[in-house]
């Protein structure tokens, strides 16, 4: 829920420890914590199932984080690697010529300095820019 709200829209969910002697790279294990929290991120999230990208990996052996699972090993996977996936996502734009908005995460005050702390969702902050005038339009 903190992600959606952050403005994150779409996960990688990596479903770890399936190198584990109870589950042995289980195809079932696998589908039942995909349906389980898929109905979560998809209900109470609203995230839509094609910006959810799941991988099953081992991260003690490091298997389907850098190369590709091997067939002998889980052969039910037909996706990409970790850093693979990582790599072809697109990177979703913004509206650089829109007006500034940076939603506030958190604020924090010491003596008589204020620092606020936010992500840039459209618009851009300029050289020579006075940073009231900017925090102005925010508000």
């Amino acid at each position: 829920m903190l992600a959606k709200s952050a403005g994150v829209s779409q996960l990688i969910v990596i479903v770890n420890k399936m190198d584990h002697d109870t589950v042995k790279w289980s195809k079932a294990r696998f589908d039942e914590i995909k349906y389980k929290l898929g109905a979560f991120l998809g209900m109470a999230c609203k995230y839509s199932p094609d910006n959810i990208h799941w991988i099953p990996v081992s991260g003690l052996l490091g298997t389907n984080i850098k190369e590709k699972v091997d067939k002998s090993i889980c052969d039910w996977y037909q996706g990409e690697s970790l850093l693979t996936l990582l790599d072809i996502l697109p990177v979703p734009g913004r509206d650089h010529n829109g007006p500034l908005r940076i939603p506030i995460f958190e604020k924090v005050r010491e003596q008589e300095d204020c620092l606020v702390l936010g992500k840039i969702e459209s618009g851009m902050i300029h050289p020579g820019n006075s940073p009231m005038t900017s925090l102005f339009m925010l508000f």
